[in-house]
């Protein structure tokens, strides 16, 4: 089974892996279960305690609102969007509303050097 990872769009849908994508399967699970419990975070995984539990219904709202947003900042189909974040429930979330808004998220993790973030950001031109 090959998995097409170069274009986002219009993927022949011959098998089922092509034609679902990580917010499909959020949204998939908010319409089955939506108040089951979908995050549940140590308290070092996350930054704001609100993220600390997270229905079906709440973590796919805050997806959406993050993709809404970045829509309405004008980004594009496969635009790559950069993310200096460690690894969170926040980071996750956002990581699935840039997918939802057709854009590729490029996590730069804040302890990496000065120079390999610098070397990073021109590389995939975020």
């Amino acid at each position: 089974m090959a998995i097409d990872v170069e274009r986002l769009y219009d993927r022949r849908a011959a098998n089922r892996w092509d034609r679902t994508a990580i917010g499909d399967i959020l949204e998939r699970m908010t319409w089955i279960e939506p108040e089951k419990v979908a995050f549940v975070a140590a308290p070092s995984a996350i930054t704001d305690p609100a993220f600390g539990e997270l229905t079906y219904r709440q973590a796919d709202q805050l997806a959406n609102q993050i993709s809404n947003r970045l829509l309405e900042y004008g980004a594009q189909r496969a635009d790559r969007v950069a993310m200096l974040c460690e690894n969170s429930v926040e980071a996750a979330l956002t990581k699935i509303g840039i997918a939802k808004a057709g854009g590729v998220a490029v996590p730069i993790n804040p302890m990496m050097a000065h120079d390999v973030v610098t070397h990073m950001l021109r590389h995939v031109d975020a």
